[in-house]
């Protein structure tokens, strides 16, 4: 009896333990909206190459979920590098990426910052730059749905930061001097 009762409570404590780990974002997919945005204005631009993706010096990233602990809202690389995969992709599914071109899209990230209680929502702030332009910054606030469930927000905060990027790289491009930064000229 008392091999089955430390058995059991092992696997409760295992239960338990697995049940507060917090929870991982998904991989990055590709808005046809972006891709077809960016199509529009950059007709006639030459390809681009994707530069350097950094956290500025002084950023502040909070990925703090409630009490379930850190996000990991990109699962196996920084949060820089899983930003600069999704704007490759979307210049690449443009038809305006080449990993040889000179003129290269950089990103400095300011901050990054989650609220996972009422009015939940990721607030991304950036100054996107590239060698035939000085840039501009962008900040997007992304809204998600919130719960009291905390496990259930932490899971919607997670699954929500792909969406939040894609919402960047669309304000990136309706931004008015997109088309400087990817170096069209004015005619």
């Amino acid at each position: 009896m008392t091999r089955f009762l430390k058995h059991g409570m092992a696997a409760v404590l295992a239960v338990m333990l697995a049940a507060c780990m917090p929870p991982s974002g998904i991989p990055y997919s590709t808005s046809f909206e972006n891709i077809d945005k960016m199509k529009k204005v950059a007709a006639g631009a030459v390809k681009l190459r994707i530069g350097d993706f950094i956290l500025s010096k002084d950023a502040t990233v909070s990925l703090q979920c409630r009490l379930a602990g850190k996000l990991d809202v990109s699962p196996g690389t920084t949060i820089p590098d899983f930003v600069k995969e999704a704007v490759q992709k979307e210049f690449a599914a443009a038809g305006l990426y080449d990993h040889a071109a000179t003129n290269a899209v950089s990103m400095n990230i300011h901050s990054i910052d989650l609220k996972s209680f009422t009015n939940a929502s990721w607030s991304i702030s950036v100054h996107i730059s590239s060698n035939s332009y000085a840039g501009y910054p962008i900040t997007i606030n992304h809204p998600f749905q919130d719960t009291f469930d905390g496990f259930k927000a932490c899971s919607l905060a997670a699954s929500s930061f792909g969406s939040a990027v894609r919402q960047l790289i669309g304000a990136m491009i309706d931004h008015p001097d997109f088309a400087k930064l990817i170096g069209v000229s004015e005619q």
